[in-house]
């Protein structure tokens, strides 16, 4: 899907909305654009996943959009008077990725309060390098 998309979008053809979200992410990660203009594998010695990069950003604006766990879409509203939109998506995946380790880790299942007092917990951290 992510290919496909930055395929249509480099070829100018129409996108659906999903579509447009994969390729806006992507236009903000040129590092990235390699593996979706060609095939490109990637192998055990990358650290770094440019399909589960994407897909976490694509995750993140689906949370934001439709404001679940409900007051997500204001903290990242207010981070992002402070910060770069881009930035603080960034750290906000980040906190995604921990809470779903700690939730894996602790075999319990996510709870949205929980999640979103560890977001409500980002604006008084420094803002980290992504």
């Amino acid at each position: 899907m992510l290919s496909q998309a930055w395929h249509k979008h480099r070829n100018g053809d129409d996108l659906n909305p999903l579509e447009q979200q994969i390729c806006s992410v992507l236009n903000a990660h040129p590092e990235y654009h390699s593996y979706f203009e060609s095939i490109i594998t990637l192998s055990e010695t990358d650290t770094d996943n440019p399909y589960l990069h994407i897909s976490l950003h694509i995750a993140l604006l689906e949370q934001i959009s439709t404001n679940r766990p409900n007051g997500i879409a204001k903290v990242y509203q207010d981070m992002c008077q402070e910060q770069d939109p881009h930035d603080v998506q960034h750290l906000m995946m980040q906190v995604l990725c921990e809470y779903v380790g700690y939730c894996l880790q602790q075999q319990k299942d996510m709870d949205e309060k929980e999640y979103l007092s560890f977001l409500n917990q980002l604006p008084q951290m420094a803002p980290l390098t992504t």
